[in-house]
């Protein structure tokens, strides 16, 4: 089971990078995104958990040197299972704001409106 989990960790920490020689000159497109999986559950006498899904891609522009705005959709998914469960499916919009450094930090943040609906 440990070999399992440090396989899971690796898997989800690799990432792919492609650049150009100035990436974040000003017209350039700023690609990205983000996901999120969690599981939890409770063992006692009702013996609940719930599941979430969630991806938020998102497109942007370099407004100028360094410094991007962009848009996403955001995609959710919510179950509980329990004695009284529920699904909810979540859709919205984001709008992402980065500053990117000569030093190869950066900053960004997220904002978003999303709408729940009950299944």
């Amino acid at each position: 089971m440990k070999h399992l989990f440090v396989l899971i960790f690796l898997a989800s920490t690799l990432n792919l990078f492609s650049q150009d020689a100035n990436p974040t000159q000003k017209g350039n497109l700023m690609l990205g995104g983000g996901g999120n999986i969690s599981y939890y559950t409770e063992i006692d006498e009702n013996s609940s958990g719930m599941l979430f899904f969630g991806l938020s891609p998102s497109i942007g522009w370099f407004l100028s040197d360094g410094f991007a705005l962009g848009i996403g959709p955001s995609f959710s998914i919510t179950s509980s299972f329990s004695d009284n469960g529920y699904s909810y499916l979540g859709i919205g919009t984001d709008v992402v704001v980065a500053k990117y450094f000569a030093s190869g930090l950066f900053i960004k943040g997220t904002t978003g409106y999303s709408l729940m609906h009950l299944l």
